[in-house]
């Protein structure tokens, strides 16, 4: 058998690859492996050789496989694809492969891994068995790794205008072999799974469409065409979260995907005209540059903020900073010395420890605040943390001490702080439409006293869970605080009283009205705000596991508890959702995102704004806390100034409440202004 030894750009070469394919294609399935057995021996693979045609080669022969039907020898052939093309076999791609090989195409990655988890799957059909799907659920879970380095690496050699494609590509197989896992397994965890690819999927689809609506911009489009795109966009965007919400996951979705496909083919009319006329749109759709970051910078500077972006890279902590139409990056060091420091703040974040939080108070702002100052030009400040940093309340960093005894100055003094998960959470705010409302507020508070109790079944399930997390035991405490919330709440939306109210109809829900049965099935778009005030509780482990408790309805079965999981099926799309209760901002140390599963939650059913806790909230402290909010924001609806003013009346207090612990754990996750 003649075989060429010559590179594979060689012609005799190509001839070698076009072989094995037509055999299979042909029929002779055995004599093509062979052929191309023969044929790998002369090309000597090894993690110092890569070879990107090659992986092409043996992608095409793998394709050739699985269109026969021979999924298993596709499997492995497109195993060696991928090895081929990066050097590793799929079982190692990760995070730090990324960090070291930037310059491959990763469209040709995807679509071996899209092979191995389409083989996986009909296997499972063909034998009936879920071990192949829950291996092709592993094939998905790499493709999401490589989709979501291609839209943060800016060497990766895919273009703006294929990522909506990938993305949507990997998203819905991901999606369509976690719930028939699902029916096979009934295993709950495969479908949590699907619900946060379903809400990080309408996040890439925002982001890619982001990057059209820059290209339009550069290219000098008429603001009524610019217009016209954010319209469809924002249709298509939430068309695409409504179509993977938890009632849809088992039933047909056919009407959204026709509303999208008509949505689609509007944008595609659009993109067309605008390259007939405006060629440089064109030049900037097919750019490797990300225009998503100039999306941002633009929104910062019409808002006047700074962002601050940490995140970790070969064990160091860096933060992006951005705004002013510039883009700075800072290497704050070793992570591992950086977390000690922060636990080391948190621990000492207690009244009761005296001013033993001041020097980890001073140590993080040295380290983490104080080397950026140099390139902040606003006031106003959205920071995205990371899983070190997420557990920090920036505004209660001690910049100044003035003396031992105190006081001291703290950022809140010279800053404003929101914050966010994505930079895309908060630049979509642009193309929300102001909507009027039907009530005002929902306010609720189970309390939890003497006569109203989570039920016996709920108690066993919190002590077993505390138990397993290490978290704050087995009881539930008295809430008293909450019915002066909730009469405060009252006293304010009750009546019609500024035209800040917009209906004067709202609901006012304590002890047994408040039950996780009429929650759910309230009306919950019709309102403005919702405001929960109750306990919480956080899985580290799995956030979605996380609750928030409620009382239960002696007439329907539920357990009083309203899962992070259950929160991504909610109906609602208030301009403010404030959670007064412990510890629902923390997130999961293993969550890509760094704010927890209630956070997703009611962003991906619509909330715009969201006030919640990163640590265990006092019952007094949130009470005034919440009263000097909401006086401030009845007249105003101005979320980032209402909370900073909270917080400095807290601060100037000459009692005890002064203390960062009462005030600072309240943060605001959302838009800047």
């Amino acid at each position: 058998m003649f075989l060429c030894r010559n590179r594979i750009s060689d012609p005799c070469s190509y001839i070698n690859h076009l072989i094995p394919t037509n055999l299979v294609r042909k029929g002779f399935i055995t004599k093509a492996i062979s052929f191309e057995n023969e044929s790998n021996k002369s090309k000597s693979l090894s993690n110092d050789i890569i070879d990107i045609e090659r992986g092409k080669q043996l992608y095409e022969f793998a394709e050739a496989l699985s269109r026969v039907g021979d999924d298993s020898l596709a499997i492995v052939y497109a195993d060696r694809s991928i090895f081929a093309s990066t050097g590793v076999l799929r079982g190692k791609l990760d995070n730090s492969f990324f960090r070291e090989h930037r310059f491959f195409n990763l469209s040709d990655v995807l679509s071996a891994l899209g092979l191995i988890s389409d083989s996986f799957a009909a296997l499972a059909q063909q034998h009936h068995n879920s071990s192949f799907l829950i291996s092709a659920n592993e094939a998905d879970e790499v493709a999401l790794l490589v989709l979501d380095e291609s839209m943060s690496n800016p060497y990766a050699e895919i273009t703006g205008g294929a990522i909506e494609q990938e993305s949507t590509t990997v998203t819905q197989r991901s999606l369509n072999n976690l719930i028939v896992l699902y029916r096979y397994t009934q295993e709950d965890i495969y479908l949590y799974r699907a619900l946060e690819i379903a809400n990080y999927s309408s996040i890439w689809l925002l982001q890619t469409q982001l990057n059209e609506l820059d290209a339009m911009n550069k290219a000098g489009a008429p603001i009524e065409t610019i217009e016209d795109a954010k319209s469809i966009i924002s249709k298509l965007v939430d068309s695409k979260r409504k179509e993977y919400s938890w009632h849809e996951l088992s039933d047909s979705t056919h009407q959204y995907k026709t509303d999208q496909f008509h949505w689609r083919q509007e944008l595609a009319v659009l993109k067309s005209k605008l390259s007939n006329t405006y060629p440089l749109y064109r030049d900037f759709r097919s750019s490797r540059t990300s225009y998503y970051t100039n999306s941002t910078i633009d929104y910062l500077t019409l808002n006047k903020a700074n962002l601050l972006q940490y995140f970790s890279s070969n064990d160091s902590l860096y933060v992006l900073i951005a705004g002013n139409k510039s883009v700075a990056l800072e290497n704050l060091g070793l992570e591992s010395e950086i977390k000690e420091q922060v636990d080391a703040l948190l621990n000492a974040m207690n009244p009761s420890l005296a001013t033993d939080f001041v020097v980890p108070s001073e140590t993080i702002y040295r380290r983490l605040f104080f080397p950026l100052q140099p390139h902040l030009t606003e006031s106003r400040i959205v920071v995205i943390p990371n899983k070190t940093t997420q557990t920090i309340s920036f505004e209660s960093l001690i910049s100044d001490k003035k003396s031992i005894q105190g006081p001291y100055t703290y950022l809140i003094s010279d800053y404003s702080f929101s914050y966010s998960y994505s930079a895309s959470a908060f630049t979509d705010q642009e193309s929300v439409v102001s909507r009027q409302y039907e009530k005002d507020i929902l306010a609720i508070a189970p309390v939890f006293d003497s006569k109203h109790t989570p039920s016996a079944s709920t108690l066993r399930f919190l002590s077993s869970f505390y138990d397993n997390e290490g978290s704050m035991g087995n009881s539930v405490e008295p809430l008293a605080g909450t019915i002066d919330e909730v009469s405060m709440l009252k006293s304010l939306f009750g009546e019609k009283k500024s035209n800040r109210t917009i209906s004067g109809k709202s609901n006012f829900w304590l002890r047994d009205s408040v039950s996780e049965f009429d929650f759910k099935n309230q009306s919950l778009d019709d309102y403005r705000i919702l405001h929960i005030a109750t306990h919480s509780f956080s899985s580290i482990k799995t956030p979605l596991e996380s609750g928030i408790l409620l009382n239960v309805s002696e007439s329907h079965p539920e357990d009083g508890i309203l899962y992070a999981s259950e929160i991504f099926s909610l109906n609602l799309n208030p301009e403010l959702v404030v959670l007064s209760s412990c510890d629902t901002a923390r997130g999961s140390n293993k969550a890509q995102s760094s704010l927890s599963g209630f956070i997703h939650g009611f962003l991906f059913a619509g909330a715009k704004n969201i006030i919640a806790s990163i640590w265990p909230s006092d019952d007094v402290g949130s009470r005034v806390f919440m009263q000097h909010f909401y006086s401030n924001y009845y007249p105003s609806a101005n979320i980032p100034v209402s909370i900073r003013k909270a917080k400095l009346y807290l601060l100037n207090d000459p009692g005890p409440i002064s203390h960062p612990y009462y005030w600072s754990g309240f943060i605001h996750i959302g838009p800047p202004a």
